[in-house]
């Protein structure tokens, strides 16, 4: 995986996020890249839910339905994030 830095996806998150958030973000970006081992399910969710309070904040959409499991963990992961 290319870091957002070398894609130049970095544009899309500098109007969310001021320079040194985003210096961070890339930073933790390029770090995940560099893993060595799958990080768990739980790992992924944690991931998964800081990346979208970082870029989106408070996690305002509907809770996805019963037959969407992966979507509700991932829902629940970000909602716990709520004004952090």
């Amino acid at each position: 995986m290319s870091d957002a830095a070398s894609t130049g996806n970095v544009h899309i998150f500098r109007k969310y996020l001021p320079s040194y958030t985003l210096a961070a973000f890339v930073k933790a970006t390029e770090d995940v890249n560099k893993l060595t081992t799958k990080p768990t399910n739980e790992e992924l969710l944690e991931l998964y839910a800081l990346f979208k309070q970082a870029i989106f904040g408070d996690n305002t959409t509907a809770k996805p339905g019963m037959f969407d499991p992966k979507g509700k963990y991932k829902w629940e992961a970000w909602t716990k994030k709520k004004s952090e």
